[in-house]
């Protein structure tokens, strides 16, 4: 994807009342390029950030999260980042083909993401974990 370019990129400290500013972030962004995804966007990102903030931040508010929002514009690809302090997991579990427990008091969000977005990957490094989510778009024109 040599067309790739960050549009957004913001850090906020792992606290709950900061998942509001990236989702609306996201919401930014995404009216810009495919207003008509904007809503299922957000929520997935929505869902990836308080996921960051619950599960990614090992010392609470002492931790950081990280939104990247960038767009492949030859090919039509809206990419997000959301990088966190925390360790890796595995999404196997996490199909959308598996639903979850609906009595549960949560673990519906990845569900969610991976049933919004085109492709959902987990990378882990030395420093954290990033959920990296695509979504194709159809250019407005």
């Amino acid at each position: 994807m040599h067309d790739l370019q960050v549009i957004v990129e913001r850090r906020w400290k792992s606290h709950p009342c900061n998942v509001h500013e990236a989702r609306a972030a996201t919401r930014a962004f995404v009216d810009h390029y495919a207003a008509d995804l904007t809503d299922l966007i957000e929520l997935a990102i929505g869902e990836a950030c308080a996921n960051a903030v619950e599960h990614g931040s090992p010392q609470g508010e002492e931790n950081f999260f990280v939104l990247r929002c960038l767009i492949a514009v030859q090919t039509h690809l809206l990419i997000f980042e959301v990088l966190d302090e925390g360790t890796e997991f595995s999404l196997k579990e996490n199909t959308p083909e598996k639903m979850p427990d609906l009595t549960a008091e949560g673990g519906r969000g990845l569900f969610l993401i991976r049933s919004i977005m085109d492709n959902v990957a987990l990378e882990a490094s030395g420093d954290g974990l990033t959920v990296r989510m695509i979504k194709a778009f159809v250019p407005a024109d």
